[in-house]
């Protein structure tokens, strides 16, 4: 119970500095996800999970035979 409290009071706080800071925020935001390693690990992750929906649809195939 306190931890959800403490929890709780936690996300207020960010949320309340996210709001007074939103202009600094969605700048740092943009600014670190366009960094090259993290465009190329988002990039490596939508080719796996690609790849992971072509097997998955292609055993549900062999499934239904």
């Amino acid at each position: 119970m306190m931890r959800d409290t403490q929890w709780q009071k936690h996300r207020e706080a960010v949320e309340k500095w996210k709001e007074n800071n939103r202009e600094y925020y969605l700048m740092q935001k943009r600014r670190l996800a366009a960094r090259p390693e993290y465009l190329a690990k988002r990039r490596e992750m939508y080719r796996v999970r690609k790849n992971d929906e072509k097997l998955f649809l292609s055993t549900d195939k062999l499934e239904d035979d």
